[in-house]
């Protein structure tokens, strides 16, 4: 009698011990994802535009920032993103990533989606290249072109690659390499600049992941365009002629090819941790993932309208 009174206190309280292990589980994952870059959200459950109608209309995000996705079928699927951001709004400020001690270089890796909670900015891209290509959070990054955060230079522009500059009172122009870029009070490197006056200047490379950032011929707009790829049968990346063609369509005159592969990442703020990735990055892990980078651009703004 004694054994069967302790055989059935033992099954009534395995379930207990299963719902707080279960609970335990769920806790140390919450926490673990607080940490992590947002989760992609799966294929099956996001809604695209038909492919091949081109860009959607421009919906408001923010006072001043608007944005805008394409699902192109051809000449590859190419799945795409752009922000409109009106400079001449007075709600829109622009900011550069600060730097982050990291020595021997001149920051961290970090994600997008970090310095967007971070820095209190509302949208963000990822901008200027770094090596080494695969970093970690917290790891120094030695950037290759410039980078300026609210007056402070931390990186200087590269002596072959062209810059984007952004002045104290939100102009914001690009230079190609070689020029000036002493007024930047926030500045970021790219590439090559792929549009100029209009005039499709881009050099013939193979379709990759790709961020972009343009100008329209009176400086009022900047286009932040991403473009997903290395994703066979879902987004295979664009040329750089290609983002050149889009953005001029879209009533861009200036573009510049910033860093871009796994690097090409659009972030906003949102969702239950505060940001939200609006494009699929490539990760050679889990297609989806962010990878952290040296360097980002954000905008902040007023509530959305």
């Amino acid at each position: 009698m004694p054994l069967s009174r302790s055989t059935n206190r033992s099954c009534q309280s395995l379930p207990k011990r299963w719902r707080l292990l279960g609970l335990g589980i769920a806790a140390v994952l919450l926490v673990v994802d607080w940490f992590l870059p947002p989760l992609p959200t799966p294929r099956f459950l996001e809604r695209w535009p038909d492919a091949g109608t081109g860009f959607t209309p421009w919906k408001p995000l923010l006072a001043g920032v608007d944005h805008a996705r394409a699902n192109f079928s051809s000449p590859r699927p190419m799945k795409c993103h752009v922000v409109r951001i009106d400079l001449a709004d007075t709600n829109v400020s622009l900011l550069a990533r600060p730097p982050a001690p990291a020595a021997p270089f001149e920051t961290d890796g970090e994600y997008v989606s970090s310095f967007v909670r971070s820095q209190a900015v509302q949208v963000a891209i990822n901008t200027t290249p770094f090596a080494p290509d695969r970093v970690v959070p917290g790891r120094p990054v030695d950037l290759q072109g410039l980078a300026v955060s609210q007056g402070q230079r931390f990186s200087e522009a590269a002596g072959n690659l062209d810059s984007l500059v952004i002045t104290r009172d939100n102009q914001a122009r690009l230079v190609p390499a070689g020029g000036k870029t002493a007024d930047a009070w926030n500045g970021a490197g790219g590439f090559l600049i792929t549009l100029r006056h209009g005039q499709n200047v881009a050099e013939k490379l193979q379709p990759e992941p790709a961020t972009v950032v343009g100008l329209s011929a009176d400086g009022r707009r900047m286009f932040w365009l991403v473009v997903d790829g290395r994703q066979p049968g879902y987004s295979e990346g664009a040329t750089p002629a290609e983002t050149a063609e889009m953005l001029l369509s879209l009533g861009a005159t200036e573009a510049l090819n910033m860093d871009g592969g796994g690097s090409s990442t659009l972030a906003c703020a949102g969702g239950w941790k505060g940001v939200r990735v609006l494009n699929r990055p490539y990760h050679w892990v889990w297609s989806g993932l962010e990878r952290p980078v040296g360097a980002a651009l954000g905008v902040r703004s007023q509530p959305p309208r």
